[in-house]
C-alpha cells in the first residue's frame, strides 16, 4: 500500500520544496520593489508572480517531468496563481478578523490551504497528472 503513495508523496514534497526555497526570493523582490518606490500591494503581486513563474519551470522539469507545451501551461499556472492570491488574501482576512488568529498564524494556515489548492489544480489542469496517484 505504501508503494501506491510513493510517487504522489515525492511529487508533493518536491512541489512544496520548490515553493519553500523560492518564498524568500518572493519576499526580497517585493521588498526591493517597495524600496524603489513601488506600492507595497503591487510589489507583493509582482514578487508573487515572479515566484510562481520560476516555480513553474522547476515543477515542469523536475516535479512533473512534463512534455506539454510550455507556453500554454505557464498561462494556466498564472491563472491558478491568481486564484491562489485571492484565496490567500480572503482566508488570511477571515482567520485574522473573525477567527481570532494573529496575522502570522492566519497567513500560515491560509498558505497551507493555498498550497493544497495550488498543487491539486496545477497537477490536474497544468500538468495533466492525477495529484494523488
Amino acid at each position: 500500500m505504501l508503494e501506491r503513495w510513493r510517487a504522489p508523496l515525492v511529487r508533493i514534497v518536491k512541489y512544496g520544496g520548490i515553493d519553500t526555497v523560492l518564498f524568500p526570493l518572493n519576499l526580497v523582490i517585493a521588498w526591493r520593489l517597495t524600496e524603489q518606490g513601488m506600492n507595497y500591494q503591487l510589489a507583493t503581486v509582482a514578487g508573487f508572480f515572479i515566484h510562481i513563474t520560476i516555480a513553474f519551470f522547476f515543477n515542469y522539469t523536475w516535479t512533473f517531468r512534463s512534455h506539454l507545451p510550455k507556453g500554454w501551461a505557464l498561462v494556466k499556472t498564472w491563472g491558478i496563481g491568481a486564484t491562489d492570491l485571492g484565496i490567500a488574501v480572503i482566508a488570511t482576512t477571515l482567520l485574522k478578523e473573525y477567527g481570532g488568529f494573529s496575522f502570522f498564524w492566519a497567513r500560515f494556515w491560509a498558505g497551507a490551504v493555498v498550497f493544497g489548492w495550488d498543487y491539486v489544480l496545477n497537477s490536474l489542469i497544468t500538468f495533466k497528472t492525477k495529484p494523488f496517484s
